[in-house]
């Protein structure tokens, strides 16, 4: 589900990505995770699920001691994890989880 930007009544707020090299926006509205990244005009909802699985993913890194987690995106698409339920929201989540805003 996508909302435009002036449709948001909650902070939005700012964040690097894993790289370093670029910044998206992500904000909770109405206890929703919403993101907007690179040439987007709207934000998208994502799905809880979509966290929870990041989140065991994260988890499985650092048991294998992998210090890679933090600063690899690709560790959180398809091309590196099989089970990936979403290319293109899952290193943004990614990084949310990894640095405590969510």
């Amino acid at each position: 589900m996508a909302i435009k930007r002036q449709d948001i009544f909650s902070i939005i707020y700012t964040q690097t990505t894993l790289s370093g090299r670029s910044k998206f926006e992500y904000t909770i509205e109405n206890g929703s995770l919403m993101l907007r990244f690179g040439k987007m005009t709207t934000f998208l909802k994502v799905k809880e699920d979509y966290i929870k699985k990041v989140s065991k993913r994260i988890e499985c890194l650092i048991k294998d001691k992998n210090s890679k987690y933090r600063t690899q995106t690709s560790l959180y698409n398809k091309n590196k994890w099989d089970d990936c339920p979403n290319n293109r929201t899952c290193p943004y989540v990614a990084c949310l989880i990894i640095y405590d805003k969510i």
